[in-house]
């Protein structure tokens, strides 16, 4: 995993484990989103929110909430919005750890199982750049080969019904 980041996303991490550690909390964040493509698969950053799953959850958003008035961070830039995805510990792997966070980054087999599920529910823009991005950095070439990948973490049902197609239309 990379190291370091160019976006200032340590930091950030870093000033909610102080925060954290005021209060005594010990906390986990698992980064799913636009963090872990920047920080574990080394995409260019097209945002400042963080999508994640942490616990425990209300004392880690006031902590979060002190640290965006102290670096000027949007309100949100810690969201727990898809912590009814993930797993615990399956489909992640260690990123940092302080003495009052740690940090995981999902996998980008993960990470595009997520994507692909939501494509017809995504609105931001960049969620089929996302896709191709992750197909091209897990060096995947065909629509198959992709679905395989995204089956372990999804059935059929859960997918779009054009999810072979709008993953080949991705790979064009």
């Amino acid at each position: 995993m990379k190291q370091t980041d160019d976006t200032g996303l340590t930091k950030r991490f870093e000033l909610l484990s102080y925060e954290l550690k005021e209060v005594a909390i010990e906390a986990e964040l698992c980064l799913v989103g636009g963090a872990v493509m920047v920080i574990a698969f080394n995409a260019e950053p097209d945002t400042r929110r963080i999508r994640d799953v942490f616990k425990p959850s209300a004392l880690v958003l006031a902590a979060s909430d002190r640290v965006a008035r102290t670096l000027d961070l949007a309100a949100d830039w810690l969201n727990g919005s898809v912590r009814r995805y993930l797993e615990s510990g399956r489909a992640s792997r260690p990123f940092l750890a302080t003495s009052n966070l740690k940090v995981f980054g999902a996998l980008p087999d993960y990470v595009l199982a997520l994507k692909s599920a939501s494509l017809p529910l995504e609105t931001a823009p960049g969620a089929e750049e996302d896709i191709r991005y992750l197909l091209k950095f897990m060096d995947i070439s065909s629509a198959t080969d992709a679905l395989r990948l995204i089956g372990h973490y999804f059935n059929e049902r859960q997918l779009p019904a054009d999810i072979e197609q709008r993953l080949s239309d991705v790979l064009a």
